[in-house]
């Protein structure tokens, strides 16, 4: 019986301390060796499809970013003169740039 008088002589914010770190162990330990619930994604058509095609645009970005660039282009080439007369091609109402 001496623990126990041991125990009650000690401060308040130790006593807390101690009581809120069974109390949470309590919890974790509840939560954790609970009913377990675990959802199994089983193989169907599906998620073979999307695994395929996501394997080939894994590919398609490898050989992007591998391939080497291409050239500047020069001032003439990135700003050519303006076409008053271009039509806007697949415009809904004819119009012209």
């Amino acid at each position: 019986m001496q623990y126990v008088t041991w125990i009650l002589n000690l401060p308040r914010g130790v006593l807390i301390g101690a009581g809120a770190a069974v109390v949470l162990l309590l919890i974790w330990s509840w939560a954790r060796l609970g009913r377990r619930h675990y959802l199994v994604v089983k193989k169907s058509d599906a998620t073979q499809l999307v695994t395929y095609e996501l394997g080939r645009i894994a590919d398609a970005l490898e050989r992007l970013s591998s391939s080497p660039l291409p050239p500047p282009l020069r001032a003439e080439e990135a700003n050519p003169a303006p076409n008053p007369t271009r039509r806007i091609s697949m415009s809904m109402f004819g119009r012209q740039s």
